[in-house]
């Protein structure tokens, strides 16, 4: 209903849903899958100053785009969700109930809270999630803009009922008309110290040419056994709801390294030493249809 002078305070209800699909030409079938409902959602604003979200949508916390430690809400797009967020309360109050895959008591469900503000110009927000079977975990984020690029910070915590562990992430991001660059450092640790640590970096291109073709470039390095990948990749959208997306990753290190996968090699250890010497090069090619209601 229209806002008036004597009523200033509106409410409004309203759906989303999104219908998905996707093809790989490395299935036998060589054909696309069948349409599913990726998200489905009902939203209720109340008198401008609460928000709910009920159905099934993906929550996203943290500043990492290549590292996301600070997501402690991954995987909440796999099933039922409730939010709730009182977007005035300082710069927004939000709580969350979900559960992914199979839920059958309350222990299968996980709980979520997170607060934001604006402090002197820099973003600032903390969260906490609970889940029987994972524990306690909770995430303290800052976010500075400096001369047009974002810099960012995530601390994450995480204690399972007997061990408590860390991680870290630092990075910046800038972007310009068509092109956007962003970096990112990521450690882990524990009680023993520092576990692992990691190096990002990527480069997009937007409208190549002045077409629907994006270029990214992205490099992942350990720094802990010195493994890493580089990633080529072009996507390409020749339909309104169809995105084409062809990948080349190229993976180095030693065997066993993080980014060094021998699942896929049969034989003895001397085998693996000879089939995995050197670089290893991969292609991914995928269609994804993904069609709003």
């Amino acid at each position: 209903p229209p806002r008036s002078t004597l009523f200033p305070y509106t409410t409004l209800f309203r759906s989303h849903g999104e219908f998905t699909t996707t093809f790989s030409p490395s299935t036998s079938s060589f054909a696309w899958g069948d349409f599913y409902i990726s998200e489905f959602y009902l939203d209720y604003v109340m008198l401008d100053t609460a928000f709910f979200r009920v159905g099934q949508f993906e929550s996203a916390w943290g500043q990492g785009r290549i590292f996301d430690p600070g997501n402690l809400m991954d995987g909440s797009g796999g099933g039922f969700s409730v939010r709730a967020s009182v977007p005035t309360f300082l710069n927004g109050v939000t709580m969350y109930t979900y559960g992914s895959g199979e839920v059958n008591t309350v222990d299968d469900l996980a709980f979520a809270a997170r607060l934001e503000a604006l402090v002197l110009d820099a973003y600032i927000a903390s969260g906490v999630r609970y889940k029987y079977s994972d524990g306690y975990s909770g995430v303290f984020s800052l976010k500075k803009v400096v001369l047009g690029a974002d810099l960012f910070f995530d601390a994450v915590g995480r204690y399972d009922g007997q061990i408590v562990t860390y991680e870290g992430l630092a990075g910046f991001f800038k972007e310009w008309k068509d092109l956007r660059v962003y970096g990112e450092y990521y450690l882990s640790g524990g009680q023993a110290g520092i576990l692992d640590q990691k190096i990002g970096l990527v480069l997009g291109l937007n409208n190549l040419w002045s077409t629907p073709i994006d270029l990214g470039l992205k490099l992942e390095q350990s720094l802990s056994d010195w493994s890493g990948v580089y990633i080529t990749a072009i996507s390409w959208s020749p339909l309104k709801y169809i995105t084409a997306t062809i990948g080349v990753p190229v993976v180095y290190g030693e065997v066993g390294s993080y980014y060094v996968d021998t699942g896929f090699v049969e034989g003895d250890e001397d085998d693996l030493q000879v089939e995995l010497s050197g670089y290893r090069i991969g292609l991914a090619v995928s269609l994804s249809m993904k069609v709003p209601f």
